[in-house]
């Protein structure tokens, strides 16, 4: 997939939009090296420790490129990327942050572990990213059903 194909794409990096958080999490963070090299009398368990919390919340900190093309949604993280067709996207939920992107066509609890959710940036042309989801769904054969989902 080119370049030439794209669409839509940004980066979002949610730390810069939030302080309050950031100062939060590095003082987690902090918290977590300091207890873990307490109980394992190493400051090497400390920093493993830390390194394992910030690995699970990587989102957070570092810079996500969203990109949508004619084939479906990829999500850039580092070396981690993600990508899901057109066709496999039932049911959308547009949101303040973002817009959830749903395989099943109707509520289901595995949703939130198999969904793919796209964070708005401050630039994001929001209206024309949830036009453009629809008419791509919508060209796969399926109506894309849309409502808000209750865990804003």
């Amino acid at each position: 997939m080119g370049d030439e194909s794209v669409d839509y794409r940004w980066t979002v990096l949610p730390i810069a939009s939030q302080p309050g958080k950031a100062v939060l999490f590095v003082l987690c963070l902090l918290a977590v090296f300091w207890t873990v090299w307490a109980l394992g009398n190493s400051v090497y368990w400390g920093i493993f420790g830390a390194l394992v919390v910030a690995i699970g919340v990587r989102e957070f900190f570092m810079p996500v490129v969203f990109t949508l093309d004619e084939h479906g949604v990829r999500s850039r993280l580092l070396f981690f990327e993600r990508s899901v067709a057109w066709s496999s996207i039932k049911r959308i939920y547009p949101e303040r942050r973002g817009v959830f992107l749903s395989p099943f066509a109707r509520r289901s609890r595995l949703e939130n572990f198999r969904g793919f959710f796209l964070r708005w940036a401050a630039h994001t042309p929001r209206e024309e990213v949830l036009r453009f989801i629809r008419q791509r769904i919508e060209t796969t054969g399926q109506a894309p059903t849309s409502e808000t989902r209750e865990t804003e």
